[in-house]
């Protein structure tokens, strides 16, 4: 994918599953220096993390299956609708982004009886404000901007009161972070200030304390020097993390990104071109149109861009015309607007 300011947004809409996009636990981190500053749950911590290295290795199915064997409570829903975000992202299942969307609006809609057992849960706020992110990335993907402008700012304004929690504190430095990239332009008018660094700073300071998001956090960061033009910066941590999950296509498709920006385009065309094939693998399991080929149709895109830069016009032509085809036409609104402009201005 070819990733923007505005495709950078939407991973602080998700700040989670991200991923992509992608989740990971930071083995370096312990238990015991994160849990008074972070989201930590001790009875279910080794299911949680056992979960989330199943979704890193894209299987979901038992990630879902280890969660869905805990007890109900509000870690419960929503690490279920982490599972469920990341397989839609990876596998194009919006049947899994509308369960993921039902488990985050129950988690919110506890807040609404006094006598629901979430509410005793000490970690259900935090939950509730995470979940309304997770609302508004739904809302964004399905078309409605405004209730997704809505839900941001409602989740913003309830985790603010509990910035001394990692996940929170990364959520609102995210938050400001952009609202100082939108003001950029305007600051110089009186009482308007667009300060980006002090947001960064207060990001990269959360990073390391999530026991359970520091991977999302740290790619909310990727993703601020992949805009940035830090290409440097970006390379080394995707890398390390394929070292331990060399299968995850999220983060592959991070790298080709971040390589073709670099110049390498024969290592970005190798990079898509085996995710390419993979998904046609896929596509024989999660067909169309029950599952959207997204994967599939940004390394198209991808390798179209690649082929146009390096003047390979049969290979362009040929990408182009599977990105045309008619059947589909309706996918492009799911996938990122930015790489839809680029490889349409391809064609001109």
């Amino acid at each position: 994918m070819a990733p923007t300011a505005g495709r950078v947004a939407k991973v602080f809409l998700l700040l989670s599953g991200l991923l992509a996009f992608s989740l990971s636990v930071d083995a370096r981190v312990s238990p015991d220096s994160v849990h008074s500053g972070s989201l930590y749950e001790p009875v279910h911590d080794t299911a949680i993390l056992l979960a989330l290295d199943r979704v890193y290795r894209g299987e979901y199915d038992t990630a879902d299956s280890i969660l869905s064997a805990l007890p109900s409570c509000p870690a419960r829903d929503y690490f279920r609708g982490l599972v469920r975000i990341n397989r839609y992202e990876d596998l194009g299942d919006t049947a899994a982004l509308f369960a993921a969307q039902a488990m985050w609006e129950r988690l919110d809609r506890a807040s609404d009886t006094a006598a629901s057992a979430f509410l005793r849960d000490g970690n259900y706020p935090l939950y509730r404000g995470l979940s309304e992110l997770q609302l508004s990335y739904v809302a964004s993907m399905t078309g409605g901007r405004i209730r997704a402008a809505r839900l941001g700012r409602k989740a913003v304004g309830l985790l603010r009161p509990l910035s001394d929690r990692a996940e929170a504190a990364a959520a609102i430095a995210l938050y400001d972070y952009y609202k100082a990239a939108l003001l950029k332009g305007v600051d110089w008018l009186p009482f308007v200030t667009a300060d980006k660094e002090g947001p960064l700073r207060r990001l990269e300071g959360a990073v390391p304390k999530s026991r359970y998001l520091g991977e999302i956090l740290r790619t909310s960061l990727l993703w601020i020097h992949y805009d940035a033009a830090r290409y440097d910066a970006g390379t080394q941590p995707i890398q390390a993390f394929l070292a331990r999950y060399p299968g995850n296509r999220a983060y592959r498709q991070m790298l080709a990104d971040f390589r073709y920006r670099q110049g390498d385009l024969d290592s970005a065309r190798r990079l898509h071109e085996a995710l390419l094939a993979e998904y046609e693998g896929l596509g024989r399991n999660y067909p169309f149109p029950a599952y959207l080929p997204l994967g599939y149709l940004s390394s198209v895109g991808n390798l179209a861009k690649i082929d146009a830069t390096q003047k390979r016009r049969e290979s362009l032509e040929r990408h182009l015309a599977t990105w045309y085809s008619p059947g589909y036409k309706g996918i492009m609104k799911w996938l990122p607007a930015s790489l839809v402009r680029e490889v349409d201005s391809l064609r001109k």
